[in-house]
């Protein structure tokens, strides 16, 4: 029961901390404490250092069977599903081309790493991440692949 009670305390903390981070941002730009564009920097880091050197952590590690199988396709599913869903609603209420690509990318494919791998590591802890890196990797693979096919 005690060990069920920490467990509880750290997700707190770690929603708390999550919560700190976006109410801290929003205080900073809303009394225009740093510079215009600053926010850039931070994506910069964000997303050619953090998020790959994540990637590059817990990849090694996977041990990979036939149970990596279900995470590593469901990004598949659920993009394959949103595709379809505005296919049909295409056909009968009738969208361009660049709305129903845009319907279907933002529908199909989650934030899963910028806050994705916070909500995991509170939720299941460091083990749950490697499950969260095989996501996102597919997500990011649908996503390229997408964009190649439509540009």
């Amino acid at each position: 029961m005690l060990k069920f009670v920490s467990q509880s305390i750290s997700v707190l903390d770690s929603f708390l901390l999550i919560g700190l981070c976006i109410l801290t941002g929003y205080g900073l730009r809303r009394f225009n404490v740093l510079p215009e564009g600053s926010h850039r920097s931070i994506n910069i880091w964000l997303i050619y250092m953090a998020v790959p050197a994540i990637a590059l952590k817990y990849i090694p590690a996977i041990k990979w069977s036939t149970e990596v199988l279900f995470p590593a396709t469901m990004p598949i599913l659920i993009w394959a599903c949103a595709w379809l869903v505005f296919y049909l609603y295409a056909r009968v209420r009738p969208i361009d081309m660049a709305t129903r690509s845009v319907l279907t990318l933002t529908a199909g494919i989650g934030n899963t790493s910028f806050l994705g791998y916070p909500l995991v590591q509170c939720y299941y802890g460091a083990p749950g991440l490697p499950t969260a890196v095989i996501f996102d990797q597919s997500s990011l693979i649908i996503l390229y692949t997408a964009v190649q096919l439509w540009l």
